[in-house]
């Protein structure tokens, strides 16, 4: 019985997260149209900081005895002009916290 319950329960989890994101899509793209407006003072900025990128792509028998370079890839879109700009960097550059985004940003 409390199985069912549980696969319920993450049923409906999983409803409420897709209509939040659905929710969050819709509402992205309106802020998007209005700053797009000729006398709006807004500005719609999305960005996304992809899952980190292992260099070379080994298999798991070579991951033993090789280590690899963890790579970071940030993508921020402005939707005011629709442009879009990608920063890529390694771990020897800097790891992936608050200041190394914000330098990402500022550049």
């Amino acid at each position: 019985m409390a199985k069912i319950e549980s696969s319920q329960s993450a049923k409906i989890q999983l409803e409420l997260h897709h209509r939040k994101a659905e929710r969050a899509r819709e509402v992205l793209k309106q802020d998007t149209i209005e700053s797009q407006e000729p006398d709006n003072t807004k500005c719609c900025l999305s960005m996304d900081l992809q899952q980190v990128m292992f260099v070379p792509s080994l298999t798991q028998s070579d991951m033993f005895y090789l280590s690899q370079l963890s790579c970071y890839n940030l993508g921020v879109h402005i939707g005011d002009t629709n442009e879009a700009y990608m920063c890529m960097w390694h771990e020897e550059i800097a790891y992936h916290r608050a200041n190394e985004i914000a330098s990402c940003l500022l550049h």
